[in-house]
This record gives structure tokens, sequence and C-alpha cells, in this order.
């Protein structure tokens, strides 16, 4: 009851733009999760930012920051890590 008055607040607009914003997360952690796989088959072999760009569709810089934003490390110490074990 309490979340159907919540929703009653809040103008469709924000509803959503509110959808949208979620979409978008679970976009970048599909591709998070997309590059995490392929690093572990391909931990061996040399990566580059624009090779693992290519795989997602995005810009290096980009899929640089969500992988962090969304892992809470780097993509450079995922790679190490994986190479390690």
């Amino acid at each position: 009851m309490v979340e159907t008055y919540t929703i009653a607040q809040h103008s469709g607009e924000e509803i959503i733009t509110h959808l949208k914003k979620q979409k978008g997360k679970i976009e970048r952690i599909k591709q998070v999760s997309e590059i995490m796989k392929y690093i572990d088959v391909h931990c061996s072999e040399k990566l580059s930012l624009a090779q693992l760009g290519e795989i997602v569709h995005t810009n290096p810089s980009y899929l640089s920051h969500v992988f962090r934003e969304t892992t809470g490390f780097s993509l450079w110490d995922y790679i190490i890590a994986r190479r390690i074990e």
C-alpha cells in the first residue's frame, strides 16, 4: 500500500525518467558481465582497452569508467587478478 501511494505522488514523466535510469544500469551491468566473462577466458592473452570496448560496442574510456563504477575496481586490476589465479 505504501508503494502505491509513493508511485501516485510522482508524475508519469518522473516515473519514466526513473525507469530509463534503471534500464541504463541494467545495460551497464550486462556490459561489465560480458567483459568479465571475456577476460576470464582470454586473460592469458594480450588485452587492450580498445579491444574490450569493441566487444561490448562502447567507448573504451566509458567502459573503463563503468567497470570501476559497477565493480569497485579497475579493469586492469581485474585482469591482473585473473592472471594471478
